[in-house]
């Protein structure tokens, strides 16, 4: 009797055996058939990730490219409203400024009218080198003395001719001293030009 009840007892535990094995193989399976449903939830969902990074990198990229475009605009807004400013500015002082270089070319008339290396023409240019001083307050400045005929800062009024080709269209002389302030002209340089004729050259 003993023997049976252990046989039974044997028995009952391989029985319990093969249900755990059972339901171990069971719950593998089921994690394998969760897994391979889980995989394409992950794969979409790092999709949808990598999507929303790449619209976020092409908003930045189109604010910083519009910051970009308005910082730009600004500086142009900002460079046009200056130079109205210093346009209008100049045309108050317009008046004023040939005002000022017709002093100077008053003082220079007087001081050429004067003796050389006398005492009356140094006071003259002095005074002179205050009026430009004056006139430099507004970055007006005398132009410079070139070799060759410029129209754009020139005005000839006068042909002396020559012939010899090289001095063709060189200035020979300046009779009126012209003003600059920046590169705008506030009166023109009155010149006398070089030009080789038919006649000069013999022909």
């Amino acid at each position: 009797m003993a023997e049976r009840r252990l046989a039974a007892l044997r028995g009952a535990g391989r029985i319990k055996q093969m249900n755990t094995g059972a339901e171990e193989t069971l719950d593998t399976e089921k994690n394998k058939e969760s897994g391979k449903e889980s995989q394409p939830v992950l794969e979409s969902a790092t999709a949808n990730i990598a999507l929303h990074i790449s619209n976020l990198e092409a908003l930045f990229r189109d604010r910083i490219a519009y910051d970009q475009a308005k910082e730009t605009a600004f500086d142009v807004l900002y460079q046009k409203l200056e130079e109205s400013r210093r346009d209008h500015e100049y045309d108050l002082k317009s008046n004023l400024l040939q005002g000022i270089v017709m002093l100077y070319d008053r003082i220079s008339d007087k001081a050429s009218a004067c003796e050389e290396g006398s005492k009356e023409r140094r006071d003259i240019q002095d005074l002179r080198q205050e009026d430009l001083d004056l006139l430099s307050l507004d970055d007006v400045v005398v132009m410079p003395k070139v070799e060759k005929f410029d129209m754009k800062c020139q005005k000839a009024i006068e042909v002396i001719p020559t012939t010899d080709s090289s001095e063709d269209g060189s200035v020979a002389k300046v009779h009126r001293d012209g003003f600059l302030r920046g590169e705008r002209i506030v009166r023109y340089q009155l010149v006398s030009i070089s030009r080789v004729t038919a006649m000069s050259s013999g022909i």
